[in-house]
């Protein structure tokens, strides 16, 4: 990673003490590294080279049960909604629902590795998608 940076067109973002001094690393390390044993015989590698205002847009929210799917969708478009202008175009949202706070956080960004604009192959989740881009949709049209 530390090449890649250095040799790269990335921005260098990342900050030690970044409650007080902010000293910049000038190579985006240490990096966050997921791995995930599957069978087989085969190693995929996915890259995310994700800046620090992308980061800093996330939200991780527990909602009761009672809350249902409705409380997904509202959720969603009250973190856009206070999100304002500050993530950087384009805004791709991924979505964690269920288990625990870090692997909710986790499917979230995995999300993110799918192809823009391609549904869930679960058809119960690409309802859902669709259902929440529409209020976003809805949202946004109603603050021109």
């Amino acid at each position: 990673m530390r090449q890649g940076y250095a040799q790269g067109y990335l921005r260098k973002s990342v900050v030690s003490q970044p409650f007080s001094a902010r000293i910049n690393t000038k190579d985006n390390t240490p990096p966050v590294i997921h791995a995930e044993i599957v069978p087989g015989d085969q190693l995929k590698i996915a890259v995310m080279p994700k800046g620090s205002g992308a980061e800093n847009m996330s939200r991780l929210a527990m909602l009761k049960p009672s809350e249902g799917r409705q409380g997904i969708i509202d959720l969603v478009v009250r973190t856009v909604d206070e999100a304002g202008g500050n993530p950087c175009p384009p805004l791709i949202i991924g979505l964690g629902i269920g288990a625990t706070s870090e692997k909710a956080m986790l499917l979230a960004k995995k999300a993110l590795l799918r192809k823009v604009a391609q549904p869930n192959p679960d058809p119960e989740i690409a309802e859902l998608e669709k259902e929440i881009l529409l209020d976003l949709l809805g949202y946004i049209a109603g603050t021109f």
